[in-house]
């Protein structure tokens, strides 16, 4: 598979400058907040050797995102994490959205 690096993608009503670092993995996501700029950014260190955990990070984060916008994804204060409800409506429309992004970055 072959991929494209966008320099910027809008989910919702937001731009997100997209960044690649390649001396890291993983990936993190920012919305705008006092005086920042919204980001994404992807860890590259193993996209030679794993260019399908590339795509893993793109899906988790483009997801992610979109889930923030449904108002899907929700703080669990007890456990100190993420967690996610949604109905089949809302997974469509996270599917929709989500391949419109992906997009962006494939071949």
């Amino acid at each position: 598979m072959k991929y494209k690096y966008p320099k910027k993608i809008t989910i919702g009503n937001t731009k997100f400058k997209i960044n690649y670092n390649y001396k890291e993995d993983g990936a993190e996501f920012q919305y705008p907040s006092h005086n920042k700029k919204a980001y994404i950014m992807f860890g590259m260190a193993c996209h030679k050797k794993s260019p399908e955990q590339f795509l893993s990070l793109i899906i988790h984060e483009l997801k992610e995102i979109i889930q923030i916008e449904q108002s899907t994804r929700l703080w669990r204060r007890g456990t100190d994490e993420y967690e996610f409800h949604y109905t089949h409506v809302e997974h469509a429309d996270l599917c929709n959205r989500l391949s419109n992004a992906l997009v962006k970055f494939i071949r």
